[in-house]
């Protein structure tokens, strides 16, 4: 993991074990070290100077000077890169020497990785590729953009076929209910006579739209009285003029059927 800031514990008495701090070339690298004395956290009273040595890949050793601050109530020695110990990439053989007078206290030397920085090296306009990358970017922002295009034409083709197809079938559903309110208005479930317009209601007690009945005698005789519109409503009355002419033709000759009934007779003569 690349990281601006790292914290090392060390002891100068024992062979540490530390990681391997990486940072990326010319970044603001900053190393603390929380050092130990046998396991004590070290005294630094007396002592002058902190030096940091860097063998880069090279073999140039630079050196750089470091401070003792207390960060949370305890002392560490914080060093500051300056840049020139990122000159090289790779690992930097680095050490740290705690010094006072002619006396000096060092730690095992550690190794530092520089990485390099790509994004610096590859998207920057002075590198002939920049502009490549440039274009390559703008092809495919372009490419996005065509497919985004489609995908819109699409979902809205898909809508409009939705809505066509639903118009379509809102427009059948209206022509169906018409169909069927038209049959219905229209039908006619014709049952058996009635003596009197008042023995509709209690002969047919539960009507449904369409039943004809009807009325055989008294003033409404020879009306058909049909249900709709919730109620018996008068459609139609049967002509019994022309069977009365018939009758009065057949009294003239002497024989009378009852009105609304038809006689024959067999003529059995042998000529």
């Amino acid at each position: 993991m690349i990281k601006n800031e790292y914290t090392l514990n060390v002891d100068i008495k024992k062979k540490n074990s530390i990681i391997v701090p990486t940072f990326v070339q010319y970044d603001n690298g900053v190393l603390r070290f929380k050092v130990f004395d046998g396991g004590n956290p070290f005294n630094f009273t007396g002592y002058t100077s902190i030096k940091i040595y860097h063998r880069r890949k090279d073999n140039v050793v630079v050196e750089g000077d470091a401070t003792v601050e207390v960060i949370g109530g305890q002392e560490y020695i914080v060093y500051r890169y300056k840049g020139n110990e990122m000159a090289k990439l790779g690992l930097v053989s680095t050490s740290l020497s705690i010094i006072s007078g002619d006396k000096k206290v060092s730690i095992q030397p550690f190794n530092v990785s520089i990485a390099d920085n790509i994004g610096d090296s590859v998207a920057s306009p002075s590198n002939p590729e920049y502009g490549a990358l440039q274009n390559l970017i703008v092809s495919v922002q372009n490419l996005i953009d065509s497919v985004n295009v489609e995908i819109t034409k699409t979902i809205n083709a898909s809508t409009e076929q939705t809505n066509h197809a639903k118009t379509q079938g809102d427009y059948a559903k209206v022509q169906g209910d018409y169909a069927k309110k038209t049959g219905d208005e229209n039908k006619n479930t014709v049952l058996s006579p009635v003596a009197t317009f008042a023995a509709i209601a209690t002969t047919y007690k539960n009507p449904v739209l369409g039943m004809k009945v009807q009325v055989t005698t008294g003033i409404d005789a020879g009306k058909f009285y049909r249900y709709q519109n919730g109620k018996w409503e008068h459609v139609e009355t049967n002509d019994n003029s022309i069977l009365a002419d018939i009758q009065n033709q057949l009294i003239k000759v002497g024989n009378t059927p009852p009105l609304g009934t038809a006689t024959f007779w067999l003529d059995t003569s042998i000529e």
